[in-house]
């Protein structure tokens, strides 16, 4: 497949653009509409305003976006603006309102690579790539994710490049994209090696097994330096595998899925002569994604995760098969893909996403201040994403009930256990316990602090609880 000349696509370039800015502004609506970050988005603001005060993160975690929002930030800085969690939460947010639309760069590049011309079928597969569910669910709550499934489709267009002009230019680009992966986010990273593997044994066969034997070591080495419990997480994948039955939703998603891979390999026998062999490779990689990801073989927490990531796939099939479907195909697929895409914004503008924490409950965090002496030496604990911001708003140390053993209560002078009654997302009844949930309360605990929308207590690690309303 040759590279076509630049020229005349000028409405294509136009129609992505504001596919662009649609999406954009929808990720903005989702941002912005939220006094406070939805999800556990809280824990965005709270690493990039560590680095920019202490110069190291609050958590241990891949570390490329917090450096990107932390270098606007001392950017803006440079014209007067001044330092506050006011403009570190609108950087934050404007830089993932920006992370998925910028996916069109290169999809433009791959567009051009299989001559797919301005369409209602390619601006469908366009409008798909950034404004399903798949990516909608990213906002806030995966900036991450969202940046590094960007990175991907740069280190895919690169590829492409590479494969049909053999400049050793773009290896080396989608070698740094993948790079730039590994420092932002562990998921998508996992994602890619499992990407570069396949890929691999279809494009060299017996010639991969040495750098296969070299990619998940080296890979997980990267990882290793700036976060050891991700690296030993991707070590002890195979724990769980087989670990838990397959539950019946998992199997019908699974279906669906190799169904989708089953008529991807039908398609390909058909028109496999129109392809060079790395385009081939490229479309089996694909196709055994597809196939693999989404089989319940592993934890369900694993592969819920994963399937998060096969929109990816099934955006680059539909790129290399667009050149041969029959109008009337495309005309269906472009129906069924913009109707996903509208559906999508739809559901997510109609039931819109709350924060975990009002802006009122926020505001009543601040009064805890009083209670706090010494915060350098004290903890809470608190359920899951509440936890971040009140590590925003104290500037105190966190935990989650799940770590509230005898090492937690003896690193710090202070232990106090945080329950949330009124102004965050409420628990059913029937919900069964996890890190989510409101932390139990040890008997020996004293109540410190209480208001309409907190109560504050202290564990006493000796002694017998008094009240100190």
């Amino acid at each position: 497949m040759s590279i076509p000349k630049t020229g005349r696509c000028n409405k294509l370039q136009i129609s992505l653009f504001s596919i662009g800015i649609l999406s954009f502004i929808v990720r903005a609506y989702l941002n912005f509409s939220n006094a406070l970050l939805i999800g556990n988005g809280g824990y965005y603001p709270l690493q990039v305003r560590t680095l920019l005060e202490r110069g190291e993160f609050a958590f241990s975690d891949m570390p490329l976006l917090f450096y990107l929002d932390a270098g606007i930030i001392r950017f803006l800085s440079l014209f007067g603006i001044p330092v506050s969690n006011e403009l570190i939460l609108n950087v934050v947010m404007i830089v993932d309102s920006l992370s998925i639309p910028l996916l069109l760069i290169p999809l433009y590049q791959i567009l051009k690579l299989t001559k797919t011309r301005f369409s209602f079928f390619s601006l469908s597969i366009a409008s798909f790539a950034v404004m399903s569910f798949y990516t909608l669910i990213l906002v806030s709550s995966s900036q991450k994710n969202a940046l590094a499934i960007t990175f991907l489709f740069c280190a895919i267009a690169s590829f492409l490049y590479y494969l049909n002009l053999r400049q050793r230019k773009h290896l080396a680009l989608s070698i740094a994209f993948f790079v730039l992966i590994s420092l932002t986010h562990f998921g998508t990273f996992s994602f890619s090696i499992l990407f570069i593997a396949v890929l691999l044994i279809f494009n060299y066969k017996w010639k991969a097994i040495l750098p296969l034997l070299t990619l998940i070591p080296s890979g997980t080495a990267l990882i290793y330096l700036f976060d050891s419990v991700r690296s030993e997480r991707l070590l002890s994948v195979l724990e769980v595998l087989f670990s838990k039955g397959p539950r019946a939703m998992e199997l019908l998603v699974a279906a669906l899925y190799i169904g989708l891979a089953i008529l991807a390999i039908v398609q390909f026998r058909k028109f496999k002569n129109e392809f060079e062999q790395g385009e081939k490779a490229i479309i089996k990689t694909m196709i055994t994604l597809l196939i693999l990801i989404p089989l319940p073989i592993f934890d369900p927490q694993y592969t819920s995760r994963m399937n998060g990531f096969l929109f990816i796939p099934i955006v680059v099939l539909l790129l290399f098969y667009g050149s041969q479907f029959s109008s009337r195909t495309k005309k269906i697929l472009s129906l069924i893909l913009g109707f996903i895409s509208l559906a999508s914004v739809c559901f997510f503008l109609i039931a819109k996403p709350q924060a975990d924490v009002s802006k009122e409950a926020l505001a009543d965090l601040e009064n805890m201040q009083e209670v706090i002496s010494n915060p350098n030496s004290t903890v809470i604990v608190s359920k899951h994403n509440l936890e971040f911001w009140v590590a925003w708003t104290l500037k105190v140390n966190v935990s989650q009930e799940a770590k509230f053993d005898d090492k937690l209560i003896n690193e710090y002078d202070e232990v106090l256990i945080l329950n949330q009654v009124k102004g965050g997302k409420p628990q059913r009844d029937n919900q069964q316990r996890n890190h989510f949930s409101e932390p139990i309360i040890p008997p020996n605990a004293t109540l410190i602090y209480t208001s309409r929308y907190f109560k504050l207590y202290r564990y006493n690690r000796t002694g017998t609880p008094t009240n100190e309303e």
